[in-house]
C-alpha cells in the first residue's frame, strides 16, 4: 500500500510519503489563473540509490528494467505459493513478504515552509 499524510502546523506542512504514489502541492492565482504545482514528493522506486542499497543489505534483490522506461521491482518469495513476486516500490506499508527483504514502512518525511511555496508559487492574490 501507498499512503501519504500530511500535517499543517502554523506555516510549516508536514509530509509523510512511503510508496510509488507522488503528492503535490499546487497554488493558485487568481489574476492570472494559473496554476504551479510547486511541491512535488518522491516515489519510493528500488533503483533508487540509497533504497537499493538498503533493499540488497537486507538481503533482497533489486529487479532493473530491461528498457528504459521500465519499473524496477524488489523480488521476493511468497512463503504461501512459493511463487517469486516483484513490488515496484522500496517502502510500503503492509508488504510482509516483502518486508523481510528490505521493504519498509517507513514514511520519508519533508517540511516544507508554506510561506516560501506560496511567495514562490505565483500566488499573488490567493
Amino acid at each position: 500500500c501507498t499512503a501519504t499524510v500530511v500535517l499543517q502546523l502554523d506555516d510549516k506542512a508536514y509530509i509523510a510519503n512511503a510508496g510509488d504514489s507522488r503528492s503535490f502541492i499546487a497554488t493558485y492565482s487568481k489574476s492570472t489563473k494559473e496554476t504551479k504545482v510547486v511541491y512535488v514528493s518522491r516515489e519510493d522506486k528500488p533503483h533508487l540509490p540509497e533504497e537499493r542499497q538498503r533493499v540488497e543489505k537486507m538481503g533482497g534483490r533489486v529487479r532493473l528494467p530491461p528498457q528504459p522506461g521500465g519499473t524496477s521491482r524488489v523480488m521476493y518469495r511468497d512463503a504461501m505459493t512459493g511463487g517469486e513476486y516483484g513490488l515496484a516500490m522500496s517502502r510500503s506499508i503492509g508488504d510482509w513478504a516483502a518486508g523481510e527483504v528490505g521493504v519498509i514502512p517507513d514514511p520519508l518525511v519533508d517540511v516544507v515552509d508554506l510561506n516560501e511555496l506560496i511567495n514562490g508559487g505565483g500566488n499573488d492574490d490567493e
